[in-house]
């Protein structure tokens, strides 16, 4: 099994927010925390996701796939061991 840590920015929090939640609930059950993080004043549109995921690798690879799929989505992979 893969344990990970993935953080992945969201550069328009406010168009990409339903198509990336549409990826995580596909995966949702590999991802065993999640946390989001944007400012709270002014209500930016960039946002901030941290995800723990554990799993076997072929379905942590398909979840960071998705999540690269996505137009304007950055991320990064930690791995835990």
């Amino acid at each position: 099994m893969v344990n990970k840590i993935i953080s992945v920015v969201l550069e328009k929090r406010n168009e990409e927010a339903p198509s990336f939640q549409e990826i995580l609930t596909k995966h949702g059950c590999i991802i065993k925390i999640r946390l989001g993080v944007h400012e709270i004043e002014g209500c930016a549109n960039k946002g901030l996701i941290i995800l723990v995921v554990h799993g076997n690798q072929e379905e942590v690879d398909k979840l960071i796939n998705d999540l690269k799929n996505e137009p304007t989505v950055k991320l990064n992979t930690l791995d835990i061991e």
